[in-house]
């Protein structure tokens, strides 16, 4: 009975950590270009990131869509709103690690672990099956920029 109760005392302990850890990155975060804006929010047990807005465009007078995509059957997809980052469990206090992240530029998925320091986020990207990657800094912004809305579809 003793080691049942420490088992579950240990569990809820994790998920409080791990909760706690998460209020702490979910909310709105600048990507390091500050061509655009990210939300990341907890998705059950895991980190995800959606679009949350898009502030420079090539062309603002036509929706942005997932051109890029190196899968032909997804490009033509609005980008706002779309996940771009997910999969991404507690590794440590303020790590995060396991996940992806899709580069709309790129048009490709990358391995993603992320790390909270002193209220910026780490974000460390790596290819496929190997060690090499880079590593950006978003911010959260001042003011949050206004959230991108999907472009609505043809009547």
């Amino acid at each position: 009975m003793t080691i049942a109760i420490l088992a579950a005392a240990s569990i809820y302990g994790a998920d409080a950590r791990a909760a706690t850890q998460t209020s702490d990155v979910a909310g709105i975060w600048m990507t390091d270009d500050g061509d655009g804006a990210v939300e990341i929010r907890a998705c059950g047990a895991e980190l995800c990131g959606h679009i949350y807005a898009i502030l420079r465009l090539p062309h603002p007078e036509r929706p942005a869509l997932d051109n890029n995509n190196a899968n032909v059957a997804l490009r033509g997809r609005a980008l706002c709103g779309m996940p771009m980052m997910g999969g991404l469990r507690p590794a440590g206090p303020g790590q995060w690690s396991g996940g992806w992240i899709y580069d709309p530029k790129a048009g490709k998925t990358y391995g993603l672990d992320i790390t909270l320091q002193g209220g910026q986020l780490s974000v460390h990207g790596t290819l496929p099956g190997t060690f090499l990657g880079r590593t950006v800094t978003w911010n959260r912004p001042a003011v949050p920029p206004r959230k991108c809305a999907p472009p609505r579809p043809p009547r």
